[in-house]
């Protein structure tokens, strides 16, 4: 007659057990990453490369005059992967809304685009210009 052993699951609590060790066959999905490291481009010529995830809105709550400060961000995989979160921008939509999730994108910046709201005040800076590639398959 042959002998079998039958394997018993980890019970769920345990007095005494160690909260920073995970039972042996547990096994894991992430469900969340952490905050998105934030790609900033500073210098004409900057770049990177990631796997577009899409983009997030980011709900905020008014500011004390009541002006909506929510916005959106592009996720995407970096190459190390690890995540990553560029701000929005006009010039950002316009190239990435009809890109499909799930491709690589190069992003360069290019150059800096004088705007009547930067030319008449200080306070708002030049728009960025951005080269975006997709890789080819």
């Amino acid at each position: 007659m042959a002998s079998t052993t039958a394997k018993t699951a980890a019970p769920e609590f345990v007095e005494g057990a160690d909260p920073t060790e995970s039972p042996e066959g547990w096994q894991w999905d992430t469900v969340a990453e952490g905050a998105a490291i934030k790609v900033i481009f500073e210098e004409i010529g900057d770049e990177f490369i990631g796997l577009k995830l899409g983009k997030k809105h980011i709900d905020r709550e008014p500011s004390a005059n009541g002006q909506d400060q929510s916005f959106d961000l592009w996720e995407f995989r970096g190459r190390d992967g690890d995540l990553y979160a560029i701000n929005n921008s006009y010039a950002l939509e316009e190239a990435l809304e009809d890109v499909p999730d799930g491709m690589w994108c190069r992003i360069i910046y290019v150059r800096d685009v004088v705007t009547a709201k930067s030319k008449s005040n200080d306070k708002y800076n030049d728009m960025k210009s951005y080269k975006v590639d997709v890789r080819r398959n």
